[in-house]
Formats: structure tokens, sequence, C-alpha cells
């Protein structure tokens, strides 16, 4: 089963992002972590699975700013165009966010 597809995945995902982002995020690391991605090279294959990724990227960044600003939240583009994210998680509610680009 996938990602999109199993009940499990995203809150599976998003416990994953908030226990690294706290071990990682800690004086421990002196700022050796500049950034969290919330999923690497994501692959949505039709309009519902790009709505629940969006809604991830929102949920997964939370997770990540419970534990401060420092870090920058990196996104994977999922294989659609630059132009289609254009608007998406912008200030001012949004801070320090950066896509993630497959070459």
């Amino acid at each position: 089963m996938g990602w999109f597809s199993s009940p499990n995945a995203i809150p599976r995902s998003l416990e994953a992002i908030s226990v690294l982002t706290s071990e990682f995020l800690t004086s421990n690391f002196d700022s050796a972590v500049i950034a969290i991605e919330l999923v690497n090279e994501a692959f949505p294959r039709n309009e519902d699975q790009i709505a629940t990724l969006q809604q991830y990227y929102k949920d997964g960044y939370q997770e990540v700013r419970k534990f401060g600003e420092q870090s920058v939240v990196l996104l994977s583009e999922a294989y659609q165009s630059l132009g289609f994210w254009s608007g998406f998680m912008t200030p001012p509610q949004y801070s320090k966010v950066a896509l993630d680009v497959v070459c």
C-alpha cells in the first residue's frame, strides 16, 4: 500500500517529523541542521493526492515550528511545475519555506 493510500502513513510521518525535529534542533547539534525536509520526492498521481500532500506540508510545517523558527522547512516539488507551487505557503503565515526541485 502506498504512502497516499495507507491510513497510518501520514500520521506516522508527522510523528517521525516531530521526533526527528525535536532531536536535531536541540542545542546538542549547535545549529548543524539548517533544514527539515518533510518528504523526499513525493509522487502524487492525481488531484486528491496533491491535496493530501499540500495538507501534509501544512501540518508538517506546524510540527517543525513547535521546536522553533531556526530551520528551513523543505518541501518536495512532487514532480509538479514550479508555477504550480507559486503562492503556496507564503509569508506572512509561513516563513523559511523552500522547495526541493528535482533536476
